[in-house]
């Protein structure tokens, strides 16, 4: 190999890790699914990328930061969007006086035998105190409600706290390939690149 072949492979080495680099930076970062609040749309130990350049719409999937530990970050959806009031009654969501349909859930509802509701009355005021969505802040929770009844995968997170929308798994290698929110809501949408 000549001097100019082991040149011209370096370079060649340095722009595919620069590309990466900007790509990672920019536009994705990969995500391991850390718990099972998102099962069975996204089980515990999946990898996934989530997007950076995106609009967040109300039941978007998102991957957000934890406050207190910026090396830890979990994956729930987007229930309500800055200045929502948000509560569930007899398992149905009302956002903003209006019943909203939750129709990503209907297949975990048809398993329910017990005469328990799969998500438990709340409202915002008795989970944060607070009578709707802050400015600044979504609420989300996870699609697992039956296995989290206290509600410890809901959270108000601000909008610098979310990575990205999870479009794409990626391990184990029989998830591999995009995400598909089968949910549709494009009433309302904060674009994660304004400040």
């Amino acid at each position: 190999m000549s001097k100019r072949d082991l040149i011209q492979g370096g370079v060649i080495l340095f722009i595919v890790i620069l590309v990466w680099s900007m790509l990672r930076f920019f536009v994705f970062t990969p995500i391991k699914i850390n718990d099972a609040y998102m099962q069975p749309f996204l089980m515990k130990d999946e990898r996934i990328l989530a997007f950076k350049l995106t609009k967040v719409k109300r039941f978007d999937v998102v991957a957000f930061s934890d406050p207190n530990n910026s090396k830890k970050s979990y994956v729930k959806r987007v229930i309500g969007l800055p200045g929502d009031e948000v509560h569930f009654m007899d398992d149905v969501l009302y956002i903003n006086g209006n019943v909203v349909e939750e129709t990503y859930l209907e297949d975990h509802k048809q398993g329910l035998v017990d005469g328990e509701p799969f998500t438990p009355d709340f409202n915002l005021e008795q989970l944060f105190n607070v009578s709707e969505v802050p400015k600044g802040k979504f609420f989300v929770l996870g699609d697992n409600r039956k296995e989290n009844k206290d509600l410890n995968n809901a959270s108000l997170v601000e909008k610098k706290q979310i990575i990205g929308e999870a479009k794409f798994a990626f391990w184990p290698f029989k998830f591999f390939g995009p995400i598909t929110n089968s949910v549709e809501d494009s009433s309302a949408e904060i674009d994660l690149t304004d400040s």
